[in-house]
């Protein structure tokens, strides 16, 4: 809801994976991004924030700028399946610029 709905996060770590997100969509370098993904990920490793039963989690997506018809925002599914087949797979191109 980006902030529209329900409490803020006080789990100081949640807090952090929050803030880092925000940084990663701001950043205009690849290093830059490199690096808070790491840490994104360091801190999502390290820690439960959703529980196997929760569906629909926030869920950072990484693609190539070249790759082209890919949804923003879509479904995730926390069970070892993918929801990619409803969003046509079949219909992504790459770029040539």
């Amino acid at each position: 809801s980006d902030g529209e709905m329900g409490t803020p996060p006080d789990l100081p770590e949640a807090v952090e994976l929050v803030d880092l997100l925000k940084r990663w969509r701001r950043s205009g370098s690849h290093d830059e991004r490199s690096a808070i993904w790491a840490q994104m990920l360091s801190l999502y490793t390290d820690n439960v924030f959703s529980i196997g039963m929760v569906n629909e989690t926030l869920q950072p997506i990484v693609t190539a700028r070249a790759m082209k018809n890919v949804p923003e925002a879509g479904l995730f599914g926390f069970d070892p399946t993918s929801y990619l087949g409803v969003y046509m797979p079949d219909a992504f191109w790459l770029s040539e610029a």
